[in-house]
């Protein structure tokens, strides 16, 4: 039916006008009314196929001659009739201003910067991947002697860094990291020089050291006196050589005569020189057990004794 307000035509058997909020049906018009006796002439059926009719379209003149005044009175007469009793028109709800907007841009904005780190992740990925197939072999071969080189340089074995140095030199001079094994090469052979120069003079010292030892054995100076004597300068030796055969050979020997010394005195019962013997001995090797053990039993002997 056409709605009195706007003039729309609703084709379902709605009680208000779809556009407009407006009643459309008498017995909801009149209902409250002062005058229950009034009614309202019943609309004639609309045919089907006809359109809505908007205030904002404008009408056609040839149908505002023919049909327009039955129209206009047939609407008069309906608004005349209904407003009266026609009950207040429905304001549209006033819905308070949504953040869905808002937060529809937060988590568009989240989302794009996501987007934008993988995105950003994959051209590093992908850069890496593509810096690595352009090596061709020969930088593959010169980046792994040249590290075996780095790692022996760090754990000072010198000879070997500086062979693989003079190696990576020679199969790639003209590569990047050249630079950086002349220096080291060059660093090497300063430690190898200063090395060398220490191991020389520690093998002129050990050669005074020991031929002072066997002037001293000579002398019989095992212990005494003890600035000079073939114990300290056999130990002082140890300290620059700790492998050194002579000055280990010297110390047993003394050792030997101690220990000789040592088993005659407890022979003759001189359980004091026994006792000094052996405490001589154990000044030159002091975690001897073997050397312990008879100490005490000459002690207890001579304890014994007195």
């Amino acid at each position: 039916m056409v709605c009195p307000k706007c003039g729309a035509f609703n084709n379902d058997n709605s009680w208000r006008c779809r556009h407009c909020y407006a009643m459309l049906k008498e017995d909801q018009a009149v209902m409250g009314h002062d005058k229950p006796g009034m009614q309202i002439p019943l609309r004639q059926p609309r045919p089907a196929n006809l359109q809505a009719v908007h205030s904002s379209v404008p009408e056609n003149p040839s149908s505002r001659e023919k049909g327009a005044p039955a129209q206009t009175s047939r609407l008069s007469s309906s608004t005349a009739s209904a407003s009266p009793s026609s009950a207040p028109e429905p304001q549209p709800e006033k819905q308070p201003p949504s953040t869905a907007t808002g937060g529809a841009s937060i988590t568009t904005g989240t989302r794009t910067g996501l987007w934008m780190g993988v995105v950003a992740v994959f051209l590093l990925l992908i850069g890496g991947v593509a810096a690595f197939l352009w090596l061709t072999p020969d930088d593959h071969q010169a980046s792994a002697l040249f590290a075996q080189a780095e790692e022996f340089y760090k754990e000072g074995n010198y000879h070997a860094a500086l062979v693989a140095y003079r190696q990576f030199l020679e199969k790639f001079p003209d590569n990047a990291l050249a630079i950086h094994a002349r220096r080291k090469m060059e660093d090497i052979q300063e430690k190898l020089r200063q090395s060398e120069e220490a191991a020389i003079h520690r093998q002129e010292q050990v050669g005074i050291l020991l031929e002072k030892a066997r002037r001293a054995y000579r002398k019989q100076r095992f212990l005494f006196p003890r600035y000079d004597n073939v114990i300290k300068y056999t130990n002082e030796v140890l300290l620059l050589d700790p492998a050194n055969g002579e000055a280990l050979d010297l110390q047993a020997r003394v050792v030997a005569y101690y220990e000789k010394q040592a088993e005659r005195a407890a022979k003759r019962r001189q359980w004091r020189k026994a006792e000094e013997y052996y405490q001589n001995i154990l000044e030159i090797v002091p975690n001897d057990t073997r050397y312990q053990e008879k100490l005490e039993e000459v002690r207890a002997r001579r304890r014994r004794r007195s």
